[in-house]
């Protein structure tokens, strides 16, 4: 239920000149028209070798777009879903919210050439019993970040809801060194300008950056573990598990709030992270009795 820009310039924008003037709300149709595209490609590379080692790896590369719910009246957690100016609402296109232009997953089994059935230590006995049975596992996974909005308090005065910021040209969207105390910018993104209205008073201009621009980090996680395998019986056997998740202790951060102060642009908490989004190294141990 916003006024059109060109009315705010002649002093039309008041709640009386809203096209549904009788609701006096931010909403007077509340609509979801969305459009997607998505495109990928897929890679997947399998190995089997003939010794007890095996090799999966998956790569996607792909592109999410989609319109934006240019008529709803709520915000989602990570990403604001009404329109800046639904007067133009091509310029909601962008990103989608849950786009990842890259993931790469990669495993790996080996069963350690050793004890009864392998090449060393084939014939058994105290050294094949020890050696013999052992397996490793590892799982590691790249994934590229999601991308997000960004704010601006200055609202131009057309009774809207959100307003974006100006992009600096010539500057980077993320730091020299991104970390957690300063992952984007500030110096690439600026309050869009004002523009006098037709008595001369500055009002405020919406700005030129698109939907979804900015890229959160992205994660990496590596599991691995170790088995070993004891046989009981002809029917039976017992197996040893040592796991580790995260291995590396490489934490993943997530962003802020898209309505949060760290993605406002001019406020001193801009482009800073939120949290860790995972879970610390974590270590379990088991046994598996087959049968």
């Amino acid at each position: 239920n916003q006024v059109r820009f060109e009315d705010a310039l002649a002093g039309r924008n008041t709640s009386a000149d809203r096209p549904f003037p009788f609701i006096n709300s931010a909403i007077g149709v509340d609509t979801s028209n969305v459009n997607n595209w998505y495109n990928s490609f897929n890679l997947r590379v399998e190995r089997r070798f003939s010794r007890g080692l095996t090799f999966l790896a998956n790569y996607t590369f792909s592109k999410n777009l989609d319109s934006g719910n240019s008529g709803t009246s709520t915000f989602s957690s990570q990403n604001n879903v009404v329109a800046m100016d639904s007067y133009n609402l091509w310029r909601e296109r962008g990103l989608s919210a849950t786009d990842i232009p890259h993931k790469f997953v990669l495993s790996a089994l080996y069963e350690l050439p050793f004890g009864p059935g392998k090449p060393v230590l084939s014939r058994g006995g105290i050294a094949g019993n020890i050696f013999g049975g052992w397996q490793v596992n590892g799982i590691l996974s790249m994934v590229s970040g999601f991308p997000t909005e960004m704010n601006v308090a200055s609202l131009p005065p057309v009774l809207t809801l959100r307003n974006r910021p100006d992009v600096v040209a010539g500057e980077p969207a993320l730091v020299a060194n991104p970390g957690f105390d300063q992952y984007f910018n500030p110096k690439a993104f600026a309050v869009p300008p004002k523009v006098p209205d037709y008595r001369g008073t500055p009002i405020q201009t919406f700005g030129n950056a698109g939907r979804n621009i900015i890229r959160g980090p992205g994660s990496r996680n590596l599991d691995f573990s170790l088995f070993k395998s004891f046989r009981t019986s002809e029917a039976t056997s017992v197996q040893f598990r040592a796991e580790a998740f995260n291995l590396t202790n490489t934490p993943t951060f997530y962003l802020p709030s898209a309505r949060s102060a760290a993605l406002t642009v001019g406020n001193a908490n801009f482009g800073k992270l939120a949290g860790s989004g995972s879970v610390g190294r974590q270590l379990q141990f088991g046994l598996k009795f087959l049968f």
